[in-house]
Parts: structure tokens; sequence; C-alpha cells
């Protein structure tokens, strides 16, 4: 019985490309699907900024119908009705000039229904 020939270094090497290339492949295509997920999500970001913002446009040529003395039923008979410029409740996005301070706003805002709610100290002014 013969014994199988050690194969040159650049052989070894070469093998172990071609076995460890569908794992780079895949590895590849994760990132590629990545790329469409943040380009995606980038591109629904940029819709919602639009859409607010024509939202906004259009109530504020809806309000300049009005007072330009069209009546609502009159718009609504044109198809144009108030409610295409209302945003979504629960979507705009509130900033906070100043945010509350301390951990005892936080512990309320985590505690579940039921649970007693100790009232917060008086601040001395």
């Amino acid at each position: 019985m013969s014994a199988a020939r050690t194969p040159s270094r650049r052989e070894a090497v070469d093998a172990a490309r071609r076995l460890l290339q569908s794992k780079v492949d895949v590895v590849a295509d994760l990132a590629d699907a990545g790329s469409r997920v943040d380009q995606a999500e980038a591109a629904a970001a940029a819709a919602e900024d639009a859409l607010r913002e024509a939202r906004l446009t259009y109530k504020k040529r809806f309000d300049d119908a009005v007072r330009a003395g069209w009546t609502e039923p009159e718009l609504a008979e044109a198809g144009l009705t108030p409610e295409r410029g209302h945003l979504p409740r629960g979507r705009r996005r509130q900033r906070r000039t100043n945010p509350p301070a301390g951990g005892e706003v936080a512990a309320v805002e985590h505690q579940h229904p039921g649970q007693n709610i100790p009232e917060a100290p008086a601040l001395a002014g």
C-alpha cells in the first residue's frame, strides 16, 4: 500500500481556499443583504420625512383656503378634506427643551400598572 503524497504548500493553500470560499461567499452575501436593509431604512426614513412635510404643507394650504372663504363642506365636495393634513398620532417627534431631572421620573415611567407610586418629595424653592 502506498502512502498518500503530501501536497506542496501552494497545493495545500489552494485546497484550503476552495474549502473556505463558500463560507466567505456566504458572509459577503450577508453583508450585501445588510447594505440593502440600510438603504431601505434610509429610504423609508426619507419617505416618512417627505410625507410629514407634505401633510404639513397640505394642512397650511387647506387652512389658507378656509381663510380665503371656502367652507370645509365645499372643499370636501371637491375631494379636499382636512384629514389629509393630519399627522398620525404617536408618530410626531417632540423635542424636549428641558429633559426631566434625576431618576425619579425614569423610575415612575418604568413602573407597571397597579404598583404603588410614592409621591415625589417637594422641592425647596
